[in-house]
């Protein structure tokens, strides 16, 4: 049994026909998304995931885990989960609360989805998670304290972890999690953050972070691994086949 899947922090889409010209293309079994925002409009919510998913003929789980207070009108933000095989069951897992948030993005609410799918005889969970962005990819006791209680949620088998943890692998508070998990990519330092410039960063700074990853339970085979192209978002896709 094989399984293609990709992670993407699709930067709130911004570019979101390109987003799904390029997933529709990537013809992936299960999606895992980053920074997918819902939005309250005169003709309802909009939500991205589902916009997504409805495009691609998936089924999908979104999780809202912070609504921005820094942004006019401000609107929903989580994560999602897409799913080309039945979804069984899924849960919303808050890794931080508005107890640390101090009205930056470094300290927002962060969380994980999870989801627990069927494909033949075998039953996986998968998750996908956006970690605190501390800025300049530098060590976080947030994130840390993020990851220990996300190891606490993964399971020890038949597990994949999708996501943007904003930090390299080589991390100290990364540790923990590639104690259980392996990751996808065996030489994970092609950058992957950021295409785009902003008040922090110019274009010539190009690519220059490699901080979104695929981790899977150390007893599943990766048969492949590749960061795509893509110029729909600020980071760009990865996927594996496992």
């Amino acid at each position: 049994m094989q399984i293609k899947i990709i992670s993407w922090n699709i930067w709130i889409g911004k570019h979101l026909d390109e987003v799904i010209d390029y997933l529709k293309e990537a013809d992936a079994d299960i999606i895992g998304l980053q920074e997918v925002t819902e939005k309250e409009t005169a003709e309802g919510k909009v939500n991205l995931a589902k916009q997504i998913a409805d495009a691609l003929g998936y089924e999908f789980v979104f999780c809202n885990f912070f609504r921005t207070d820094r942004h006019t009108p401000s609107y929903d933000y989580g994560d999602a989960i897409l799913s080309r095989y039945p979804i069984q069951s899924s849960s919303c897992h808050l890794l931080s609360t508005m107890d640390t948030y101090t009205g930056n993005h470094t300290t927002e609410p962060r969380g994980v989805v999870e989801v627990e799918i069927v494909k033949e005889d075998a039953t996986f969970k998968v998750f996908s998670t956006h970690l605190a962005h501390p800025g300049n990819e530098t060590e976080s006791q947030l994130r840390a304290t993020q990851l220990a209680k996300l190891m606490q949620i993964i399971p020890d088998s038949n597990a994949i972890l999708l996501g943007d943890f904003n930090a390299p692998v080589a991390a100290h508070e990364m540790q923990q999690l590639t104690q259980k998990l392996a990751n996808a990519d065996a030489h994970p330092t092609q950058p992957t953050a950021y295409l785009y410039p902003s008040p922090t960063r110019t274009i010539e700074d190009g690519l220059l972070y490699r901080i979104d990853h695929i981790f899977v339970s150390k007893e599943i085979t990766v048969k492949e691994f590749a960061v795509g192209e893509s110029k729909a978002s600020d980071h760009l896709p990865i996927m594996a086949i496992i």
